[in-house]
């Protein structure tokens, strides 16, 4: 696993927090789009946690590139924003999964593991925005309670 985040201090902890499960190995850890990139050409690794405010190149960018020259590694972005437009260019660009940096240790190992199988994962808050932004399914939900 490679992490993604321009705070040392949030990068580092991420890194021993994932470092102690028995299934999970931090190879590296860098602070902008660009290394990513750079650090895959020289090692790929299954799954990228990415923080999306990055210098040089962004996350939503940076996953981008990571699912077209990289397409077996996985992107998860994790982030403390929840803009429509990051969701939904991240989604696009790509990434397995969005979760928002509020959650517990639990479920950042078990969101890893999710996309790291395949699985696509969203912060359950990022999944309201998405089902409450979409009028088919508002209007499903309508007919359904008329």
């Amino acid at each position: 696993m490679l992490i993604a985040d321009d705070q040392a201090i949030v990068a580092q902890g991420l890194g021993a927090l994932l470092s102690v499960e028995d299934d999970m190995e931090v190879v590296k850890i860098v602070d902008n789009g660009q290394k990513v990139l750079e650090e895959l050409e020289k090692q790929p690794v299954d799954v990228i946690l990415m923080d999306i405010r990055m210098p040089v190149m962004n996350g939503v960018e940076c996953a981008g590139h990571v699912t077209e020259k990289f397409p077996d590694t996985k992107v998860l972005i994790l982030t403390t924003f929840d803009d429509d437009e990051y969701i939904s260019k991240a989604i696009g660009n790509g990434a397995s999964g969005y979760m928002l940096k509020d959650l517990t240790a639990e479920k950042l190992t078990a969101a890893v593991r999710n996309v790291h199988i395949g699985n696509s994962v969203l912060d359950h808050l990022i999944t309201k925005k998405i089902v409450g932004n979409t009028g088919v399914i508002r209007e499903k939900r309508k007919s359904i309670t008329n």
